[in-house]
């Protein structure tokens, strides 16, 4: 990026935009490492725990596309104040859950206020930055919301093993209060442009073009794609991979949480290496399929090799990287996204984006409830379990050999 590309102003607003993002990914995956807790506090079986972790996604997915409106309509800072308010609501009935409802009941709470965090961080990009700029933006939104993932996965083991998960759900909303003091100082976009939205390749935003979006073969084929390689995030960094761990090594319980640590700063590096590269005259095809390929043979890898925990490190932080190219799915797609409405294609996008969580998070906690129904769970029984994960990953791998480069 050159200096004239770029303005403290921009950057600071852009900074506060990644940090809902982070926020949003922090809340999303708290319930992955206080899974034992839950279970015991609240009497829940293991699928009973899928559901209340994915139930954050129902309202989230729900709400995606009437915030990518709004977020045209109304701008993104009038919404980023609205949905922190019901984060921090429902982080705070969270922590008095005394029920499996009552705990849904904040996680889509939490998931409604979530709805407009990376759209909103996206379009401020959009607006404040060159629309050239834009894939390696698209990385830095999405190495912000994975670094929430690794950032959730050291503090509320931590905060839980101190003080209760309760205690660390409230110290959780109030990190969530002071992001809602920063959020009153961002502006939607420069002065200069103030008149007018603008959209990722710079055009004024007249209103959604629905068919377009709807009607793109490229936007579906990228959609599938992140698909794919977020359901992969969100189903095995965000729920089971933890659980997986422990059983892998069981002599080393820290290693579980260290684990998904490597994963997801793996995840977030991964995606500003890809926007950087695409940015540079990369070749977008080539890298989601590149990622799509190495993400499936190193899920293989890590589910079926019995290697050591050292080696495991490597192969976790490795993954990560690879799955960092779901981003590219906002890019892809290319001339092929309406000129306006930018809030409500990324909105359309990141939607498909979540569905594989909310599907195979209670359905993998329920083939495991199965198979402990008859034995103690084993590596064999995670190995049959997530299965499906493998179906995830050549979905992508599929998805991006039919893309067509823009």
């Amino acid at each position: 990026m050159k200096m004239t590309d770029i303005s403290l102003r921009g950057c600071l607003v852009v900074t506060v935009g990644c940090l809902f993002g982070l926020y949003q990914f922090y809340m999303q995956a708290s319930p992955g490492f206080i899974v034992p807790q839950l279970m015991d506090d609240l009497s829940l079986n293991r699928a009973q725990t899928g559901v209340l972790a994915s139930s954050i996604l129902y309202s989230y997915i729900l709400l995606q596309l009437p915030a990518g409106w709004l977020i045209d309509r109304y701008g993104v800072k009038a919404m980023f104040l609205l949905c922190q308010v019901l984060m921090v609501g429902g982080t705070l009935l969270f922590s008095h859950a005394a029920s499996l409802e009552m705990a849904i009941a904040g996680r889509m709470l939490q998931g409604a206020g979530s709805a407009s965090a990376i759209v909103g961080a996206l379009c401020l990009a959009a607006a404040w930055f060159p629309a050239r700029l834009f894939p390696v933006f698209v990385g830095l939104v999405e190495m912000s919301a994975m670094l929430g993932g690794a950032v959730s996965s050291s503090v509320i083991p931590e905060l839980t093993n101190i003080m209760g998960w309760r205690y660390a759900m409230l110290i959780s909303a109030g990190f969530g209060g002071l992001l809602w003091l920063c959020m009153l100082f961002i502006s939607n976009r420069p002065r200069s442009v103030a008149s007018e939205s603008i959209d990722a390749h710079g055009h004024p935003v007249e209103g959604g073009d629905l068919r377009r979006v709807f009607g793109s073969v490229q936007v579906w084929l990228s959609a599938t794609y992140g698909f794919g390689l977020f359901g992969l995030i969100s189903v095995f960094g965000m729920m089971w991979g933890a659980s997986f761990l422990e059983c892998l090594y069981p002599f080393s319980h820290a290693f579980a949480a260290n684990g998904m640590t490597l994963l997801f700063v793996g995840v977030a590096v991964g995606t500003v290496l890809c926007g950087w590269v695409i940015a540079r005259g990369g070749t977008c095809r080539n890298w989601m399929i590149l990622g799509a390929s190495l993400s499936l043979l190193l899920l293989l890898a890590i589910i079926f090799l019995p290697v050591a925990s050292v080696i495991m490190a490597v192969l976790l932080f490795l993954l990560g990287m690879a799955m960092g190219s779901y981003g590219l799915a906002f890019v892809a797609p290319g001339e092929s996204l309406p000129q306006s409405g930018l809030g409500l294609a990324i909105a359309f996008i990141n939607v498909c984006l979540l569905v594989a969580g909310q599907i195979l998070q209670p359905l993998l906690g329920s083939i495991l409830d199965i198979r402990a129904a008859t034995q103690q769970l084993g590596i064999v029984d995670y190995q049959i379990a997530f299965i499906p994960l493998l179906v995830l990953a050549v979905m992508a791998l599929l998805a991006s050999l039919k893309l067509k480069e823009a």
